[in-house]
């Protein structure tokens, strides 16, 4: 995930951003600290002007289980 943006974005983005409106709490907070720590930090932030993770995050901030600092 942290090396090869491409595998990343064709087998498993999809499924990791519909985690995103999991039931669980802990899932959603999971999610939330991989998206800002390996998203925005480890790759460069190549994916912070993909609308599909923007949307995620978006989604994320507004979840008051999910207290992340972006």
């Amino acid at each position: 995930m942290m090396q090869k943006k491409e595998l990343f974005q064709k087998y498993f983005k999809h499924d990791f951003l519909l985690l995103v409106n999991d039931r669980v709490e802990n899932v959603r907070i999971c999610v939330a600290r991989t998206l800002r720590h390996h998203f925005l930090k480890e790759i460069g932030a190549e994916f912070v002007f993909d609308s599909e993770c923007n949307d995620a995050v978006r989604v994320l901030k507004l979840d008051k289980a999910v207290d992340v600092t972006w």
